[in-house]
């Protein structure tokens, strides 16, 4: 299976600022106080209405610095403001150990989860967890990609909660690992926030059983308890 991809998006990225599918936008940066001139940019948003640039490179004395983002086009204006800082994110994967020789609770590890130390079926779901720190007050944005494909094979299809390894039993003859998105970091009675997964835009029922859309057929019969199609945020 290809590996999901998270991206972190950096003060200057324009990601967070929705306009309407295939919208032509200007874009102009600016910081304070002034070191570099100003950057502009002409673009074009995708057909969801978004857009990513990374046209500025963070360099030392760019550390706290203020940013103003603003995104111009024919349905309006909008703006962002950013403050630059040493943030840090670590994106875990989490091990079950083999089916004969399962870890539980689950092991949060960098490395990929494979058949010697990992024990998934096809319709599970393979828990991540991102640890983000040095953030400063206000709005961040993390980008959110993984491969339906991977050497030409297919690979995820969708996200869902952390939380989806039944039926276990019936499969590996013991009970699912417990999995505790909060082990290591020191968290403890975090607030939560959930934010919610959307439905796959890229479907197809060429090949699929019965014809139908895929994976949109499959997503959409997912149970939304507890929270299946919630990505959770945990504060502290």
């Amino acid at each position: 299976a290809g590996e999901p991809t998270l991206l972190v998006i950096h003060p200057f990225s324009a990601r967070n600022l929705r306009r309407q599918p295939n919208e032509s936008v200007t874009l102009h940066l600016t910081e304070e106080p002034k070191i570099h001139d100003d950057t502009v940019v002409n673009l074009t948003a995708d057909a969801g209405g978004y857009f990513l640039i990374e046209v500025y490179h963070v360099e030392d004395h760019d550390i706290n610095q203020n940013f103003i983002l603003t995104a111009t086009g024919s349905s309006g204006v909008a703006m962002a403001y950013f403050r630059d800082g040493p943030q840090a994110a670590n994106l875990d994967q989490a091990r079950n150990g083999d089916a004969t020789s399962p870890k539980n609770p689950i092991d949060w590890v960098n490395g990929n989860a494979g058949a010697s130390n990992s024990h998934y079926v096809e319709g599970f779901s393979i828990p991540y967890r991102m640890v983000v720190t040095g953030l400063t007050s206000g709005s961040h944005y993390i980008d959110i990609e993984w491969d339906i494909k991977h050497s030409g094979a297919n690979a995820i299809d969708f996200i869902t909660t952390y939380n989806r390894l039944e039926p276990h039993i019936t499969q590996f003859g013991h009970v699912a690992e417990a999995i505790d998105p909060l082990f290591g970091t020191g968290l403890v009675s975090p607030s939560v926030n959930t934010l919610a997964i959307p439905a796959p835009l890229s479907n197809t029922t060429v090949g699929t059983v019965g014809g139908l859309s895929q994976p949109l057929t499959k997503f959409s019969s997912l149970p939304f308890q507890p929270h299946t199609k919630c990505v959770p945020e945990f504060l502290g």
